[in-house]
């Protein structure tokens, strides 16, 4: 008898490719999306991970959210940084200013801020 040219592994493939080219030809008259093969969904999920990383840290994640309740960046100390309330954020800063300005007769220590916070 031959020796078949395929591995075992080969042909494992081979059939449950062909198992899911019949499942998705079921699955689209179903109207339904096709499922992904195992290695393509395991690339599509390393370049959604790869993405998610890097715009993590990336600028544009670092703006007030424009509807009230609205969260700033912080940037932290030795790490990545995190949203808070703006009027925590504000009232840090304040404090912060404080602190290193101590009050004297011609600068008082200023207790909340009424203009706006830009929007960079």
């Amino acid at each position: 008898m031959e020796k078949s040219s395929i591995t075992p592994e080969e042909r494992r493939e081979a059939i449950a490719k062909r198992e899911r080219r019949k499942e998705n030809i079921e699955r689209k008259a179903d109207g339904l999306p096709p499922l992904l093969d195992p290695k393509k969904a395991k690339a599509r999920a390393r370049r959604k991970e790869r993405k998610r990383r890097r715009d993590r840290w990336s600028e544009e994640r670092r703006h007030v959210s424009k509807h009230d309740g609205r969260l700033k960046w912080v940037k932290a100390k030795k790490a990545a940084g995190v949203w808070v309330p703006v009027e925590e954020w504000k009232a840090r800063r304040i404090a912060e200013e404080n602190a290193a300005y101590p009050a004297t007769e011609d600068r008082l220590l200023r207790e909340r801020e009424d203009v706006r916070v830009s929007m960079d």
